[in-house]
């Protein structure tokens, strides 16, 4: 049981404080925005603060709803003025179509596909699955399936974005987001989850003294839980959409140059609003005359302000060194496509840019970079994999390996494991099994003519 009264509960308590900071909560809110969502929110506040001025709009959503409007536009275009956007397009998507997006980059099991598109199909505005067991029931008939295939599909759609898409409850929703917050205490995480898993209902009512008394811990400390809960999971993941669709627009571009080097493009930098302090309304307030209850208001304002500068500020430098160490790590996959991604952990950028793993995880949230190779979620290159191998590099290699076989002699798995070996890739035989029977790939017996 946890007890705050110990080393380890203090340190539990200091970490949700930090937080719950209110300066920190801000910060994170406007990292983890959509471009869209960013140009929405600074018009919204230059119009209700009259301290925040746009010194230029928005161009970037402009520039690609135009050229997108009509072919012959973008073919007359000089793109030596406009850096990035010659590859850009305005992408509309509805809920469906943003998830499946996402499904076509990732490397899954032939006979998985139609499970997963089948449950995209049955999430609801607001991201959830509804009624799963009845639809369980429907798709093993329908689709000749198992509950083992079902529930590996599930799977794959919940680790889609947004963090809680496919929960079957509010109770999953929340978790799939504490899960996927890169808590580095794992004492923190089991009593978010604790509380999430059996005293929901009871945080909704604020009986704070019953959720402490079962939890073994302070009222104190079960009120931050309630806070961090409050302030940074949502209930609604898909609430964004709408039900409307979304425009997918890139925060960056990679391009190749006429010698075939990598060119990184901040295009939130390039094109986007450019937000200051009203250099009139800072007269009026050093103004002897202003009378005291304006002094007030612009001084509030002001403060205001100055905070949200200072969070857009941080969001353009966070997300650009996230992208050039992104770049720097992952240049096989900018020159020659998504099987040289290679595993890159978000820890791993955290430790480099000097912040916390959640904030990584939030950053890269609802971000996309435009490649040579087409547009794919900032998550995408931070994948998992074996030693130095991502896994879509191991399945793509051994299908690989399996399309140029010889049929009359078909390679075993450990056959498969010394042919990586010959091409420098330590692999083991339980790994190239492991992958195969996830590809849906027959034995070499099987295989056989």
């Amino acid at each position: 049981m946890v007890n705050l009264s110990s080393n380890l509960s203090l340190n539990l308590s200091q970490e949700l404080e930090l937080m719950l900071s209110p300066r920190l909560i801000a910060m994170l809110k406007t990292l983890q925005l959509s471009y869209q969502d960013l140009v929405s929110d600074i018009t919204a506040r230059s119009e209700e603060n009259v301290m925040l001025e746009i010194e230029k709009h928005d161009r970037l959503l402009e520039y690609i709803k135009f050229m997108s409007s009509d072919k012959s536009i973008k073919k007359e275009a000089d793109f030596t003025e406009l850096p990035g956007l010659k590859n850009v397009q305005d992408s509309p998507e509805s809920l469906d179509e943003y998830l499946l997006h996402q499904l076509k980059l990732l490397e899954i099991e032939e006979d998985l596909q139609p499970i997963c598109e089948k449950l995209i199909e049955n999430v609801d505005d607001q991201g959830y699955i509804l009624a799963y067991d009845k639809l369980n029931e429907t798709l093993k008939k329908e689709l000749k399936t198992t509950d083992t295939k079902i529930a590996a599909a599930l799977e794959i759609i919940q680790s889609l974005e947004p963090t809680g898409i496919g929960a079957r409850d509010l109770k999953e929703c929340l978790t799939l987001q504490v899960k996927d917050y890169n808590f580095q205490n794992n004492a923190l995480e089991k009593v978010l989850l604790k509380a999430i898993e059996n005293h929901l209902e009871d945080l909704g009512k604020e009986a704070y003294g019953k959720i402490a008394k079962e939890l073994d811990i302070t009222k104190e400390g079960v009120v931050q839980i309630a806070d961090f809960i409050r302030s940074n999971l949502n209930p609604h993941p898909t609430s964004s959409f709408g039900g409307e669709t979304e425009h997918i627009i890139p925060s960056f571009v990679i391009e190749k140059n006429e010698q075939g080097n990598l060119k990184l493009i901040n295009l939130e930098k390039q094109y986007g609003p450019v937000i200051s302090l009203s250099e009139r309304y800072i007269q009026m307030l050093q103004d002897p005359k202003t009378d005291q209850e304006t002094i007030d208001f612009l001084r509030a304002k002001m403060s205001a302000a100055k905070d949200f500068l200072e969070q857009v500020q941080k969001r353009f430098e966070t997300m650009g060194k996230i992208m050039a160490i992104l770049l720097r790590e992952q240049k096989e996959f900018a020159d020659r496509g998504k099987r040289w991604l290679k595993p890159f952990y978000q820890k791993s950028i955290a430790d480099e840019v000097g912040v916390h793993p959640s904030t990584i995880s939030r950053a890269i949230a609802h971000k996309y970079v435009q490649t040579p190779h087409g547009l794919f979620p900032l998550k995408m290159l931070c994948p998992k994999g074996e030693g130095e191998f991502s896994i879509y590099r191991i399945q793509a290699m051994i299908k690989d390996f399996v399309d140029r076989e010889d049929k009359s002699h078909t390679l075993s798995d450990q056959e498969i494991a010394d042919a990586f070996g010959k091409e420098g890739l330590a692999v083991s035989r339980r790994t190239i099994t492991h992958y195969r029977k996830t590809m849906n790939l027959p034995s070499y017996k099987e295989r056989q003519s």
